[in-house]
């Protein structure tokens, strides 16, 4: 892949994490080309503390079933940390008095992430082998099943 040394690829998914293997393979790939990667979703991932109540701990647990379920996700990679911040103080000063705030995806940290990925970290996706729709297969199936 080229691109110049402050160059961001941004991949958009359509996938599931728990039992998705297309944002696995993506990640690994892009992880052996990019000194950052990241995995975002739409739905911010839930603080959790040993000190959550009862409520809090259904709540979080809540909030990973949203995040984990079958939505669009974009990946980040670059040589360049991702500046989240940036673009959300950037998106939030809008283009005119017409624009809205758009940028409405979160960071999913490794912490969360990581239980999936040692059930099955993920193919490393070549120009050679790229089987995308094998590794949605099981998402597809489980879409018909509901």
């Amino acid at each position: 892949m080229a691109l110049k040394p402050e160059g961001v690829y941004w991949l958009t998914i359509i996938d599931e994490v728990e039992a998705g293997k297309l944002w696995r393979a993506s990640m690994a790939t892009l992880r052996m080309s990019f000194k950052h990667v990241e995995f975002l979703a739409s739905t911010e991932a839930p603080a959790r503390s040993a000190n959550s109540s009862p409520e809090e701990a259904v709540q979080a647990e809540r909030e990973m079933r949203r995040i984990a379920g079958r939505q669009v996700y974009v990946i980040y990679a670059s040589d360049a940390p991702l500046d989240e911040r940036g673009l959300r103080e950037k998106n939030a000063r809008g283009g005119g008095p017409l624009s809205k705030p758009t940028f409405y995806t979160h960071v999913v940290s490794d912490a969360v992430l990581q239980p999936f990925l040692d059930q099955e970290p993920g193919v490393i996706l070549t120009d050679q082998y790229a089987p995308v729709d094998n590794l949605m297969a099981e998402v597809f199936r489980r879409r018909n099943k509901q």
